[in-house]
């Protein structure tokens, strides 16, 4: 019954996500809708739209990633996103969900936080140097997308498989420890030909 009314991939991840692998934790169908809203719609689903998003990259264009032109706060969530991807395979080897979890959150926060603050839709595009400002961000987040993504495909595999088709990225390049932070990416580009919604909100 409770596969009928919500998503499998909500229902995996709210119970690894609250109660672990070995606590039996509380479930309530309120907190699975407040979770999978907050947690994936909210804060995954939104930073994915973000850096899909056409007004921010009308022609496109895959972005370009310029490492000399990176600001303090760059480096720092760079720093943070390798530290994750340091921790993840031990994560999964322990069957330790619910910090892996609770580290993506962490992750996700401070993706957005970065992107809200850097607010790229101020860059003028015809402008050079703001236009290698705006890839930057676009580029930081996208690789934080897919990070999370990579890590987070066996708990979320439906969702995540999404991403990686619209990111066209198959074989072993969904592997976040062989491919970490700075891939190269190929094909159309980011940006849909209608509005892609990762996942619903439950109400």
């Amino acid at each position: 019954e409770l596969y009928q009314k919500y998503h499998v991939d909500s229902v995996r991840y709210f119970i690894l996500s609250e109660s672990g692998y070995s606590d039996d934790g509380n479930f309530s169908e309120k907190s699975l809708k407040y979770r999978c809203n907050s947690d994936l719609a909210n804060t995954f689903g939104n930073l994915f739209t973000r850096v899909i998003a056409k007004k921010l990259n009308p022609d496109n264009e895959w972005p370009m990633f310029n490492r000399d032109l990176l600001k303090e706060e760059e480096n720092d969530l760079i720093e943070q996103i390798e530290g994750f991807l340091s921790k993840v395979n031990e994560l999964y080897i322990q069957a330790d969900f619910l910090t892996l979890t609770q580290d993506v959150l962490t992750l996700l926060f401070a993706a957005n936080k970065y992107f809200h603050e850097s607010a790229p839709w101020k860059l003028d595009r015809n402008n050079t140097d703001e236009k290698l400002a705006l890839e930057n961000i676009l580029y930081i987040c996208m690789e934080v997308v897919r990070i999370v993504a990579s890590s987070m495909n066996p708990i979320i595999p439906e969702a995540t498989e999404k991403v990686f088709e619209h990111f066209e990225i198959h074989g072993d390049h969904r592997n976040p420890l062989k491919y970490g932070f700075g891939y190269q990416y190929t094909g159309k580009g980011p940006v849909p030909d209608k509005p892609f919604i990762l996942f619903d909100r439950y109400k």
